[in-house]
């Protein structure tokens, strides 16, 4: 699914909005889902651009969805050409061009070929490691989220998820602990893409935490500390994060670039 830059899943109805997950009629003073715990934001305007970091550079790569163990990759982009290997989950490939229902992938051996678009994900990777000078600072998940209205106490999170995309819609790329520190390497409005330190690069919601100007510093001034800030605090960069259903080759696939 393909969603325009700055678009939002947020259905607005006058006062009420529409939860991008379940669908549910939420009051617009909300700051979150009463049923699924997602975080609610105004439609943003159209002309919203998603602005990303120039150094380090990315590529499009292609990995499977966590349901397909496998898929078939094929000499031309025809059901019916020339079946060359199989594509397993564990796989990442650089994609080179799409062609219909299929993108033109190659293998870390050099091997082109085409598989289904839907039987996978497009997803970001970085090419190095994004170092302080050159990243838009570094996101922090809270180990609380408050404001939530009809909570009288903080929501402790197990984890925050990374999207393929910046909306909720989007296919999940991975979740991370509360104590990780992500440099963040492009935004839009309410979300910041980060990157994880397999090299994969996903969107996170701006509500699941904040950004530091450094990876040891105090949260980003510019917007004003909440009871989670807090909480959370800021120390620690040891956590744990779970990818699915990818492997975590890829920076042997910049090298073959």
């Amino acid at each position: 699914m393909t969603v325009q830059p700055g678009s939002s899943d947020v259905i607005v109805f006058q006062d009420r909005a529409s939860c991008p997950e379940c669908g549910d009629l939420i009051s617009g003073a909300s700051n979150f889902c009463p049923r699924c715990m997602v975080p609610i934001f105004p439609d943003p305007k159209a002309t919203e651009e998603i602005r990303e970091i120039a150094v380090p550079d990315s590529i499009d790569c292609y990995i499977l969805t966590p349901n397909t163990r496998f898929s078939i990759v094929l000499a031309a982009p025809e059901i019916n050409s020339r079946r060359l290997f199989l594509m397993t989950n564990k796989d990442v490939v650089p994609i080179l061009d799409t062609e219909g229902d299929y993108y033109r992938i190659r293998t870390i051996g050099g091997v082109e070929g085409f598989v289904l678009r839907e039987h996978g994900m497009k997803v970001k990777v970085g090419r190095d490691e994004v170092k302080e000078q050159y990243a838009w600072g570094f996101f922090r998940v809270n180990e609380f989220l408050i404001g939530w209205k009809s909570s009288k106490l903080p929501f402790k999170l197990q984890d925050a998820p990374i999207k393929t995309g910046p909306y909720f819609r989007a296919p999940e790329l991975a979740r991370i602990k509360s104590d990780i520190i992500l440099p963040v390497v492009g935004e839009t409005y309410g979300w910041y893409e980060v990157q994880l330190p397999s090299y994969f690069r996903g969107w996170i919601p701006e509500a699941y935490g904040y950004r530091m100007l450094s990876s040891n510093s105090l949260p980003d001034v510019s917007r004003p500390l909440s009871a989670a800030d807090i909480i959370a605090g800021i120390a620690g960069v040891v956590g744990v994060v779970t990818l699915v259903g990818v492997g975590a080759a890829v920076s042997a696939i910049s090298d073959d670039l």
